[in-house]
């Protein structure tokens, strides 16, 4: 007999499949490492369990693992067929506007935004980015390039 005599058993089950898809739904958007995504598997499991004239234990693991995984892939789907999902998934590419190709090819440029140490300057009508020597420098002042090490810019401000 169902210890629960209060709760109806269809009701648990609903309660139990709806908390397991959602907590497989989490751990799309929240990676945990897969605990939330485990958790979602037991609650389904435990729905099953509730409902099923699966005797053997395994089966029923088998049975509610299925279930699990095939859900995750339709919600997974249908999740990237979205307009939200390219704001899950990563671009290959990444691109800067503040960085330009190649060297300044003059060592006299403008601050665009403050360097506090590091910020945005424009040399040559490119934009790059920098970092301040000595001090913060405003955003205006003229700069003067010291140093260019890899892809670091150096500078100070002219005064």
């Amino acid at each position: 007999m169902w210890p629960f005599s209060l709760v109806d058993i269809n009701i648990l089950f609903s309660l139990l499949l709806i908390a397991g898809v959602t907590a497989i739904l989490f751990e799309v958007f929240i990676p945990s490492f897969g605990a939330i995504g485990i958790t979602g598997a037991v609650f389904i499991y435990i729905a099953i369990g509730l409902v099923s004239e699966i005797e053997d234990p395994l089966n029923n693991i088998l049975v509610s693992f299925t279930i699990a995984v095939i859900i995750s892939f339709v919600l997974i789907r249908i999740i990237l067929k979205t307009k939200k999902a390219k704001d899950l998934i990563l671009d290959k590419s990444i691109e800067s506007e503040a960085v330009t190709e190649g060297r300044p090819d003059k060592n006299i440029g403008v601050v665009m935004s403050n360097l506090r140490p590091v910020g945005k300057i424009r040399v040559a009508g490119k934009v790059y980015e920098a970092q301040s020597c000595e001090e913060f420098i405003e955003q205006g002042a003229k700069i003067e390039i010291i140093e260019i090490k890899g892809n670091k810019i150096y500078c100070r401000r002219i005064d």
